[in-house]
């Protein structure tokens, strides 16, 4: 017994470094943004509490919030289905490749998005998308498609399409990282099975792959949910939200009335309904995708 005692100490403190990390780094922001989110406060003089206002102010009174949490689950839902789609068939292309080295160039190259910081994306693509000297209607008007140009960035139906587009090109890589992890785990075995009861491509895909892949779908699926609730850095320096307000998504909001207007506690408010959304999603995706069965190869 003292010889288990002393290993669970030990164990414990290699662990401690890690639980400090989360305790600074996640759960006391975590409580403190949930307790100024009952304030009044500009960041200087002293909070004023002011129970639940802020919150009856955000879902009864603020259309702008509704409007901005709107674009982020449109966002989300088409950049999550599109990503985890193009990840999974890139992944089960790949997967195919008999070659190790162009298997690997192959994920070194649609990986590559991923690694990029999200700033240098939202940059380059503002610079690919301008009216003018931008790549892509240069593209269009060198195949004599001048119809199909436009200010991607500058027409309010557009603009937010044009965002999802670039944070699916940003994610698909990661979710083709994921599948190919979980593709590579499945024994060869089951396939050659079914090849020699003649399935073909599309029955060892439906009946094979998808099932036994649905932890990692569930995985997918939540990470590109987070990653597109979240997204920031790209709105932010491609349109800043606009045009007009077209493009606002909700974590703008919550650093436009942080930081632009110093109503820190409304901000922390709105960012404890993103969160509340956040969890409801999950669980949502969960309960419909997530398997309570032990999977086993």
């Amino acid at each position: 017994m003292p010889g288990n005692k002393k290993d669970y100490l030990v164990s414990y403190s290699f662990l401690m470094p890690v639980i400090l990390m989360i305790l600074v780094i996640i759960f006391i922001p975590m409580v403190s943004s949930f307790l100024t989110s009952f304030t009044e406060w500009n960041g200087a003089s002293k909070p004023q509490i002011t129970g639940i206002s802020n919150y009856i102010d955000i879902l009864l009174k603020n259309k702008l919030f509704f409007k901005s949490l709107s674009n982020s689950l449109k966002l989300t839902l088409i950049s999550s289905v599109l990503s985890v789609t193009i990840g999974y068939f890139l992944a089960e292309a790949l997967i195919t490749i008999s070659r190790k080295r162009l298997s690997e160039f192959y994920r070194l190259v649609f990986f590559i998005p991923a690694m990029l910081p999200l700033a240098v994306v939202g940059i380059l693509f503002k610079f690919i998308y301008n009216p003018t000297y931008g790549l892509l209607n240069n593209l269009l008007q060198l195949l004599h498609l001048n119809g199909l140009t436009h200010s991607w960035l500058g027409e309010a139906n557009l603009a937010i399409y044009s965002i999802i587009a670039v944070n699916i090109w940003k994610t698909f890589g990661l979710n083709m990282i994921i599948f190919y992890a979980g593709l590579k785990a499945i024994p060869k075995e089951l396939y050659e099975a079914a090849s020699i009861d003649g399935a073909g491509k599309l029955k060892k895909m439906f009946f094979i792959s998808i099932p036994l892949l649905r932890p990692v779908i569930e995985l997918a699926i939540v990470i590109s949910t987070i990653l597109g609730l979240k997204t920031f850095d790209i709105v932010y320096v491609m349109t800043g939200g606009g045009p007009g307000r077209a493009t606002i998504t909700v974590p703008i909001l919550i650093v436009e009335n942080s930081f632009r207007y110093n109503k820190f506690g409304y901000g922390a408010a709105i960012g404890m309904v993103l969160f509340v959304v956040t969890l409801l999603i999950i669980y949502v995706i969960r309960k419909f995708i997530g398997t309570k069965e032990k999977i086993e190869f």
